[in-house]
């Protein structure tokens, strides 16, 4: 006998669910960039904080050599829901550890369709 899957679930949303059993409560304080325009620098300015669901593993926390590789060059990884907005400099607080987003937000698809979002962390 086949049974069939359930399709009142679309793919994403079955990575929204498994976000919200999985995730922790983070603190998230974006981070907005300025060129000056005379001599090209960057600075960030940081902005209002708020709080945030993600799945959160650190490198103390991985006993996966795999998972482990993920890390290489990072203190940790965050996995979010794909609607949330993260912007690289960013802050992401937990557990009273301050870390910075690196790296422009990834974004894990299947075919067309957005899955979720995966950032690089570093300790500051």
């Amino acid at each position: 006998m086949v049974t069939e899957r359930n399709t009142d679930l679309n793919t994403a949303n079955q990575f929204d669910t498994a976000v919200d059993i999985a995730s922790k409560t983070l603190t998230y304080t974006p981070a907005t960039k300025t060129i000056n325009n005379v001599t090209g620098d960057e600075s960030f300015t940081s902005g209002t904080a708020t709080t945030i669901q993600g799945i959160l593993y650190r490198k103390e926390d991985i006993w996966n050599i795999k998972k482990f590789g993920e890390l290489h060059g990072a203190d940790a990884v965050l996995v979010t829901k794909r609607t949330l907005t993260l912007a690289r400099m960013s802050l992401v607080s937990y557990e009273g550890v301050d870390y910075r987003i690196k790296n422009t937000p990834i974004i894990r698809k299947k075919k067309d369709e957005a899955l979720y979002n995966v950032v690089h962390l570093f300790e500051t």
